[in-house]
């Protein structure tokens, strides 16, 4: 039980420092202010991320026929692995550099 309460904080931590750094990058690119904060706007973008994963690797497991499980357990805990990988990868995102915000507009 400790174990899984230790996993579910980590992933917690990373999804949070995933934002942070997503605001950051933002904040440091913006010249003027705008009416939204950086926070808000990163936010923002890291559902928007997580959505487009999931939805184009639907959209492969679809078109290739494949057959993946729905739920998958951990520790004694049920989730859709497409969700997951999706919510990893806007995780690592902004930290491998393949972030448009990274690019001077």
């Amino acid at each position: 039980m400790a174990a899984m309460s230790a996993f579910l904080a980590l992933v917690v931590i990373l999804a949070v420092a995933s934002i942070l750094r997503r605001a950051a990058i933002r904040a440091a690119l913006e010249e003027t202010p705008g009416p939204s904060s950086p926070l808000a706007e990163a936010l923002k973008d890291f559902l928007a991320v997580a959505a487009g994963i999931y939805l184009a690797l639907a959209g492969i497991i679809e078109f290739l026929k494949l057959n993946p499980p729905d739920r998958i357990g951990f520790w004694g805990l049920g989730f859709d692995p497409l969700a997951a990988l999706a919510l990893l990868l806007a995780i690592l995102q902004p930290y491998l550099g393949f972030s448009h915000l990274s690019q001077k507009r």
